[in-house]
């Protein structure tokens, strides 16, 4: 098969008419592109990048079209897998989350004699409000910022809440509790 003196219609009959207006305008002076498009084959279908723009002779006549491609379809493949592997990550993070809320939402918070307003960014975050009466009566109270943000911090949270309810159940000094927790 020769293609030497023939058009890319005459090599290509069946091209689709959106790529005959693309070539038009491109023989016009337009540049086109897109970054990604996918085109339904006998193989199951490809994802393409494509620039098509004029090609200009010495005296700036539009003298043919320049077209590049590029199969980016195992690209695309990736991104999707990467996008998948995203979304279970942010279920699972909802899911840690809720967990932590919960460990966090202890009953043994006394809030007599506080008065507070606790409105974090994060339903995660590392502040800590942890109030408890001692038998005695007297009242420990521990106000808490761990170190960063999300998850890492938030988890800290139910342990030190653990150990300070426990310890002050058991009538242990503030100075003892906080020197456990820290």
């Amino acid at each position: 098969l020769s293609i030497l003196g023939k058009s890319h219609y005459e090599l290509l009959p069946d091209q689709p008419g959106r790529w005959r207006e693309i070539h038009q305008r491109c023989l016009s002076g337009i540049w086109d592109r897109n970054d990604a498009e996918f085109i339904d084959d006998e193989w199951g279908g490809h994802w393409f990048r494509w620039e098509a723009y004029p090609w200009r002779t010495e005296s700036g006549q539009v003298g043919g079209i320049l077209m590049f491609t590029e199969n980016i379809t195992q690209l695309k493949q990736i991104e999707n897998e990467i996008a998948d592997h995203r979304d279970r990550l942010a279920v699972e993070r909802e899911f840690i989350e809720e967990i932590i809320t919960r460990m966090r939402a202890s009953k043994l918070f006394d809030a007599s004699y506080l008065r507070f307003l606790q409105a974090p960014v994060e339903s995660t975050t590392g502040d800590l409000l942890l109030s408890a009466f001692k038998d005695n009566g007297a009242q420990h109270v521990v106000l808490g910022d761990f170190t960063g943000h999300g998850l890492p911090a938030a988890i800290g949270g139910p342990i030190v809440s653990d150990i300070f309810y426990s310890m002050t159940r058991k009538g242990l000094p503030l100075a003892e509790i906080v020197t456990e927790i820290n």
